[in-house]
């Protein structure tokens, strides 16, 4: 019957609104007097037709909001699994919305740049060229000498020329100091790119980038107290003095020896100078040297390799005792 409940109910529908059949109640005034054709004062008094329509559309509506009430609740579920995801996804759109306005914007300025750039370059009078020029022009306060003059204000035209050319030496200064910055910054990148990338994230310049970068994301109390206390544990110790001291003598050292290998340079310098030897020269004496000692080689084999170690030591030993001496000197 379940699986047949629409054809049944298809066939108990056609007695339902069949007009020789009464289903008011009242035992023997019900279908009997329908299909006898009896009891039809009472019939009268009882609930209309129109009543009993509406009761049984009533019955019929609520078996089947029964029958589909489980579907409709899976379908509320799954409409509440999937409502999170679709607010996500919108805030996304609008997220990325944002910033395809922003992206627009601004290549709708570049546009413009562009355009304007392209016009200077293919008009050689454009205002740009004459921007210099309009810049370095008279100053401001020409156009009032005449009248500062006539009103007896001679001196405020001194004051103006003073202050105009203060102003401009502080503007060359300026300049010249960002120059001297930028080429600073220019050297010191590039000698950092010499560094390891450790050193470089554990630089305080990294350090200070990353903690300003959180603290936009999080500006509260708690967070700038570890921030600081960050900063106390990597930065704010300083060496002890036996650090120091230790390396100040490596720092000495160095000098030394760096001043030691210049003067030695500088003198071989003088004396390749003096002795009027070139580069090529050089170069063609070490090829001629490497030629000999492997046709010495070749031609001894052995005996000739463990003759040559021999002379390489003691050159070696000669060298480190030269060095021990002057280094002795030196202190």
């Amino acid at each position: 019957m379940r699986r047949g409940r629409e054809t049944l109910l298809t066939l108990l529908e056609a007695f339902v609104y069949d007009p020789l059949v009464d289903w008011t109640a009242g035992g023997e005034v019900g279908f009997a007097g329908a299909v006898y054709g009896g009891g039809g004062q009472q019939a009268d008094s009882k609930k209309s037709k129109r009543d009993m329509e509406r009761d049984i559309t009533r019955s019929l509506f609520s078996s089947r909001v029964a029958e589909i009430k489980v579907n409709w609740f899976k379908n509320r579920d799954e409409m509440l699994a999937v409502l999170p995801q679709v607010e996500e996804a919108v805030e996304e759109y609008l997220v990325l919305q944002e910033l395809l306005c922003q992206g627009e914007k601004r290549q709708a300025k570049l546009q413009e740049e562009s355009a304007f750039l392209e016009g200077a370059e293919n008009h050689p009078d454009h205002d740009i060229f004459t921007l210099e020029q309009r810049r370095d022009g008279p100053p401001s306060y020409v156009p009032a000498t005449a009248f500062l003059q006539n009103a007896g204000q001679a001196h405020l035209i001194s004051q103006c020329e003073s202050l105009e050319a203060e102003v401009s030496t502080l503007l060359q200064q300026r300049r010249g100091a960002l120059r001297s910055s930028l080429e600073q910054l220019h050297s010191y990148a590039t000698v950092a790119l010499l560094y390891p990338r450790a050193t470089l994230v554990f630089h305080r310049a990294h350090q200070w980038k990353a903690w300003l970068e959180e603290l936009l994301r999080d500006m509260t109390a708690d967070h700038c107290q570890h921030i600081y206390r960050q900063y106390e544990l990597l930065f704010a110790p300083q060496p002890s003095a036996a650090s120091c001291q230790f390396l100040s003598s490596v720092e000495l050292t160095l000098q030394h020896q760096v001043a030691d290998t210049n003067e030695r340079v500088v003198h071989q310098a003088e004396r390749l100078k003096a002795e009027g030897t070139t580069v090529a020269a050089c170069e063609e004496q070490l090829q001629e040297i490497e030629h000999c000692i492997t046709v010495f080689l070749r031609e001894n084999g052995e005996p000739g390799s463990l003759s040559l170690a021999a002379i390489i030591t003691s050159a070696l030993c000669t060298l480190c005792r030269f060095h021990s001496r002057f280094h002795s000197v030196r202190v």
